[in-house]
């Protein structure tokens, strides 16, 4: 059986009920939904928050048209614990994760970190995923999941319909399970724009009749550090506030991410979906 959860985020954002969405004599018109996941990005990296080296005119619109959450944390400041909250609508220790998976326990030390109990998001918990298609929603994921490798245990088995996972090669070599049969080109972060774009022209609901719910879970801003040449450039001959930090690839990493949140923004003003869509942006660590 299916372990019920209530899902932080939406029961926020959509006015604490779900119930609309299954409605079937409802009149109001499910939303689509576009969760936006960055990696490791802190919240005080943002211009919106503060940052006055950093970039992300895109954001800052998304933050200016929409809602700051001022007070509202990360489940935990580690990448899977928190993306376990997210699937789950649970706290991580409930879910038995709360480090990253494989965590990095090692059996000799002498100050030993907590072990997970399980090394991937549990099957018998129902995702957010799970639920939304419960409620006739089209779901997608792309991007980097850490949650488990196995079949058994990705997003294709948690209630996403169209499925890419990031499985190594980096920023400009990356590969994907299962491999798209289309040839995407580009930096990691313009491919998961790429087919998360894609998903949206395929699950247009003026052609489905269907919301959809698209989880593009960038890479960036996770280590190794790197990014194109001529952003890095770009920032390197920025001039800097005296005693106030700024790397320049971490500055383009974020730029990078940022231009995915314009091109997300431009491609659902261009379907005419732009007040017919929910759009959050998060970050797994912030």
């Amino acid at each position: 059986m299916k372990l019920k959860t209530t899902f932080l985020f939406l029961s926020i954002i959509l006015g604490g009920n779900l119930n609309f969405l299954q409605a079937e004599n409802s009149d109001k018109t499910p939303p689509n939904i576009v969760f936006i996941l960055a990696d490791d990005l802190g919240w005080a990296d943002l211009p919106v928050y503060g940052n006055t080296f950093n970039e992300a005119p895109n954001i800052d619109k998304l933050a200016a048209a929409g809602m700051r959450f001022t007070n509202a944390y990360a489940a935990c400041p580690v990448c899977s614990p928190t993306r376990a909250s997210i699937q789950s609508g649970q706290y991580p220790a409930r879910v038995g994760v709360i480090d990253f998976i494989t965590g990095h326990w090692r059996p000799y030390e002498e100050v030993i970190v907590p072990q997970n109990r399980t090394q991937y998001l549990p099957p018998e918990i129902e995702t957010i995923a799970e639920s939304l298609k419960k409620a006739g929603y089209s779901t997608g994921y792309f991007g980097k999941w850490h949650l488990g490798n196995s079949p058994k245990t990705s997003p294709e088995n948690q209630g996403y319909d169209k499925v890419h996972v990031y499985a190594g090669g980096g920023f400009y070599q990356p590969r994907f399970t299962p491999q798209p049969k289309k040839e995407y080109k580009g930096r990691l972060s313009k491919i998961l724009t790429d087919m998360s774009i894609d998903f949206m022209d395929e699950k247009n609901p003026e052609k489905t009749g269907t919301p959809f719910f698209l989880f593009l879970a960038h890479y960036d801003v996770h280590v190794q550090l790197d990014a194109d040449k001529e952003l890095i450039n770009r920032y390197l001959n920025k001039k800097r506030k005296d005693n106030y930090p700024g790397n320049a690839v971490y500055a383009a990493m974020i730029e990078h991410v940022d231009n995915s949140v314009g091109r997300i923004m431009q491609k659902l003003e261009d379907l005419g979906l732009e007040d017919k869509t929910m759009v959050v942006f998060y970050s797994d660590n912030g």
